[in-house]
Protein backbone atom coordinates (compact mmCIF):
# COMPACT_ATOMS: atom_id res chain seq x y z
CA UNK A 1 0.00 0.00 0.00
CA UNK A 2 2.85 2.42 0.80
CA UNK A 3 4.42 1.83 -2.63
CA UNK A 4 1.09 2.67 -4.31
CA UNK A 5 0.92 6.10 -2.65
CA UNK A 6 4.60 6.75 -3.33
CA UNK A 7 3.96 6.00 -7.01
CA UNK A 8 1.03 8.43 -7.06
CA UNK A 9 3.13 11.13 -5.35
CA UNK A 10 5.87 10.71 -7.93
CA UNK A 11 3.40 10.85 -10.80
CA UNK A 12 1.66 13.94 -9.39
CA UNK A 13 4.86 15.78 -8.47
CA UNK A 14 4.37 18.38 -11.20
CA UNK A 15 0.87 19.20 -9.96
CA UNK A 16 -1.27 17.38 -12.52
CA UNK A 17 -3.48 14.31 -12.09
CA UNK A 18 -1.36 11.18 -12.31
CA UNK A 19 -3.33 9.59 -15.16
CA UNK A 20 -2.67 12.53 -17.50
CA UNK A 21 0.99 11.46 -17.59
CA UNK A 22 -0.14 8.65 -19.89
CA UNK A 23 -1.77 10.90 -22.51
CA UNK A 24 1.17 10.41 -24.83
CA UNK A 25 0.29 9.97 -28.50
CA UNK A 26 1.67 6.88 -30.21
CA UNK A 27 3.65 7.37 -33.44
CA UNK A 28 1.51 7.47 -36.61
CA UNK A 29 1.00 4.02 -38.09
CA UNK A 30 1.39 2.17 -34.77
CA UNK A 31 0.00 -1.34 -35.22
CA UNK A 32 -2.45 -3.02 -32.88
CA UNK A 33 -1.19 -5.41 -30.22
CA UNK A 34 -1.34 -9.19 -30.19
CA UNK A 35 -3.21 -11.17 -27.56
CA UNK A 36 0.10 -12.08 -25.92
CA UNK A 37 0.55 -8.43 -24.91
CA UNK A 38 -2.56 -8.38 -22.70
CA UNK A 39 -1.98 -8.84 -18.95
CA UNK A 40 -2.88 -12.05 -17.19
CA UNK A 41 -6.10 -11.84 -15.15
CA UNK A 42 -5.82 -13.35 -11.65
CA UNK A 43 -9.49 -14.40 -11.64
CA UNK A 44 -9.37 -17.75 -13.46
CA UNK A 45 -13.05 -17.45 -14.42
CA UNK A 46 -12.18 -14.62 -16.83
CA UNK A 47 -9.79 -14.77 -19.76
CA UNK A 48 -9.24 -12.60 -22.82
CA UNK A 49 -10.24 -14.13 -26.15
CA UNK A 50 -9.83 -11.39 -28.74
CA UNK A 51 -8.82 -7.83 -29.53
CA UNK A 52 -9.20 -5.39 -32.42
CA UNK A 53 -7.91 -1.88 -33.07
CA UNK A 54 -6.12 -1.61 -29.72
CA UNK A 55 -2.48 -1.03 -28.79
CA UNK A 56 -1.81 -2.20 -25.22
CA UNK A 57 0.89 -0.99 -22.85
CA UNK A 58 1.43 -2.32 -19.33
CA UNK A 59 1.79 0.52 -16.78
CA UNK A 60 4.16 -0.61 -14.06
CA UNK A 61 4.19 2.68 -12.09
CA UNK A 62 0.63 2.21 -10.77
CA UNK A 63 -0.91 -0.84 -9.10
CA UNK A 64 -4.21 -2.20 -10.37
CA UNK A 65 -7.38 -2.04 -8.32
CA UNK A 66 -7.85 -5.80 -8.53
CA UNK A 67 -5.07 -7.54 -6.64
CA UNK A 68 -2.56 -9.13 -8.98
CA UNK A 69 -3.76 -7.34 -12.13
CA UNK A 70 -1.46 -4.88 -13.85
CA UNK A 71 -2.80 -1.56 -15.10
CA UNK A 72 -2.97 -1.57 -18.88
CA UNK A 73 -3.21 1.37 -21.29
CA UNK A 74 -5.64 0.62 -24.13
CA UNK A 75 -5.09 3.01 -27.05
CA UNK A 76 -7.26 3.17 -30.18
CA UNK A 77 -5.28 2.72 -33.40
CA UNK A 78 -6.29 2.30 -37.06
CA UNK A 79 -9.75 2.54 -38.63
CA UNK A 80 -12.50 0.27 -37.31
CA UNK A 81 -13.80 -1.09 -34.02
CA UNK A 82 -11.69 -0.74 -30.84
CA UNK A 83 -12.38 -3.54 -28.39
CA UNK A 84 -10.99 -6.22 -26.11
CA UNK A 85 -13.11 -9.36 -25.69
CA UNK A 86 -13.20 -11.73 -22.74
CA UNK A 87 -15.02 -14.91 -21.79
CA UNK A 88 -16.28 -15.58 -18.29
CA UNK A 89 -16.96 -19.17 -17.14
CA UNK A 90 -17.74 -20.94 -13.89
CA UNK A 91 -20.60 -18.73 -12.67
CA UNK A 92 -23.85 -19.94 -11.11
CA UNK A 93 -26.61 -20.55 -13.62
CA UNK A 94 -29.69 -18.30 -13.58
CA UNK A 95 -28.01 -15.70 -11.38
CA UNK A 96 -27.37 -12.01 -12.00
CA UNK A 97 -23.76 -10.82 -11.98
CA UNK A 98 -22.09 -7.42 -12.03
CA UNK A 99 -19.37 -7.12 -14.65
CA UNK A 100 -17.18 -4.29 -13.36
CA UNK A 101 -14.26 -2.37 -14.84
CA UNK A 102 -12.09 0.28 -13.16
CA UNK A 103 -11.07 2.90 -15.72
CA UNK A 104 -9.56 6.34 -16.32
CA UNK A 105 -10.09 8.19 -19.64
CA UNK A 106 -7.20 9.38 -21.78
CA UNK A 107 -7.64 12.24 -24.28
CA UNK A 108 -11.41 12.36 -23.76
CA UNK A 109 -12.25 8.72 -24.45
CA UNK A 110 -15.47 7.07 -23.37
CA UNK A 111 -15.82 3.42 -22.39
CA UNK A 112 -18.28 0.70 -23.33
CA UNK A 113 -19.27 -2.72 -21.99
CA UNK A 114 -21.34 -5.31 -23.85
CA UNK A 115 -22.16 -8.73 -22.40
CA UNK A 116 -24.33 -11.72 -23.30
CA UNK A 117 -24.77 -15.17 -21.84
CA UNK A 118 -24.51 -18.46 -23.75
CA UNK A 119 -21.22 -17.54 -25.50
CA UNK A 120 -21.51 -20.46 -27.93
CA UNK A 121 -24.90 -19.17 -29.10
CA UNK A 122 -24.71 -16.12 -31.36
CA UNK A 123 -28.01 -14.86 -29.94
CA UNK A 124 -27.90 -15.43 -26.18
CA UNK A 125 -31.20 -14.66 -24.41
CA UNK A 126 -29.64 -12.13 -22.02
CA UNK A 127 -27.58 -9.33 -23.49
CA UNK A 128 -26.84 -5.75 -22.64
CA UNK A 129 -24.67 -2.91 -23.83
CA UNK A 130 -23.75 0.45 -22.33
CA UNK A 131 -21.47 3.34 -23.18
CA UNK A 132 -20.28 5.56 -20.35
CA UNK A 133 -19.46 9.26 -20.65
CA UNK A 134 -16.43 9.30 -18.38
CA UNK A 135 -16.00 13.10 -18.33
CA UNK A 136 -19.60 13.63 -17.20
CA UNK A 137 -19.60 10.42 -15.14
CA UNK A 138 -22.90 9.27 -16.60
CA UNK A 139 -24.42 6.53 -18.76
CA UNK A 140 -24.41 7.86 -22.32
CA UNK A 141 -26.50 5.06 -23.83
CA UNK A 142 -27.82 1.63 -22.88
CA UNK A 143 -29.62 -1.18 -24.69
CA UNK A 144 -30.72 -4.72 -23.97
CA UNK A 145 -31.69 -6.13 -20.58
CA UNK A 146 -28.47 -5.32 -18.69
CA UNK A 147 -28.44 -2.63 -16.01
CA UNK A 148 -25.46 -0.23 -16.25
CA UNK A 149 -24.04 2.00 -13.54
CA UNK A 150 -21.08 4.23 -12.76
CA UNK A 151 -19.48 5.81 -9.72
CA UNK A 152 -16.17 7.33 -8.75
CA UNK A 153 -14.15 5.34 -6.23
CA UNK A 154 -10.98 7.16 -5.20
CA UNK A 155 -8.92 7.94 -8.31
CA UNK A 156 -10.81 5.45 -10.48
CA UNK A 157 -14.17 5.45 -12.22
CA UNK A 158 -16.03 2.22 -11.58
CA UNK A 159 -18.38 1.22 -14.39
CA UNK A 160 -20.53 -1.88 -14.53
CA UNK A 161 -23.21 -3.88 -16.28
CA UNK A 162 -25.54 -6.09 -14.21
CA UNK A 163 -26.54 -9.05 -16.39
CA UNK A 164 -28.38 -12.36 -15.92
CA UNK A 165 -26.74 -15.59 -17.10
CA UNK A 166 -28.76 -18.74 -17.83
CA UNK A 167 -25.70 -20.94 -18.29
CA UNK A 168 -23.11 -19.46 -15.91
CA UNK A 169 -21.11 -17.89 -18.73
CA UNK A 170 -20.68 -14.57 -20.52
CA UNK A 171 -18.84 -13.20 -23.49
CA UNK A 172 -17.90 -9.57 -22.78
CA UNK A 173 -16.52 -6.78 -24.92
CA UNK A 174 -14.80 -3.71 -23.48
CA UNK A 175 -14.70 -0.75 -25.88
CA UNK A 176 -12.62 2.41 -26.19
CA UNK A 177 -15.26 4.83 -27.53
CA UNK A 178 -15.17 8.20 -29.26
CA UNK A 179 -18.37 9.81 -28.03
CA UNK A 180 -20.94 7.05 -28.52
CA UNK A 181 -18.99 5.35 -31.34
CA UNK A 182 -16.78 2.29 -31.02
CA UNK A 183 -15.96 2.35 -34.74
CA UNK A 184 -13.83 5.28 -35.92
CA UNK A 185 -10.29 6.19 -36.98
CA UNK A 186 -8.03 5.71 -33.95
CA UNK A 187 -5.52 8.53 -33.50
CA UNK A 188 -3.01 6.77 -31.25
CA UNK A 189 -3.95 8.98 -28.30
CA UNK A 190 -7.60 8.32 -27.43
CA UNK A 191 -7.65 5.55 -24.85
CA UNK A 192 -8.40 4.09 -21.46
CA UNK A 193 -6.36 3.12 -18.42
CA UNK A 194 -7.83 -0.17 -17.25
CA UNK A 195 -7.17 -0.83 -13.57
CA UNK A 196 -9.15 -4.03 -13.19
CA UNK A 197 -12.08 -6.18 -14.31
CA UNK A 198 -14.25 -8.43 -12.20
CA UNK A 199 -17.47 -10.51 -12.43
CA UNK A 200 -19.22 -10.59 -9.04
Amino acid sequence: MVSFWVALWLLESDGGPWWLKFEIALPPGTSESSMAELPLVPDTRLFFIGMAGIKTQIITQVHGVVSGLEVVRLIAVREGVHTVAARINGLTKNERYRITAWVRPLAGANFGIAARDQPDNSDGPNNGRAIFDLAKQSVLMASGNGQPGLERVGEWLTVWLDQLTTDGQFVVNFYVCKGSADTYAGDGKLGILLGGVSPD
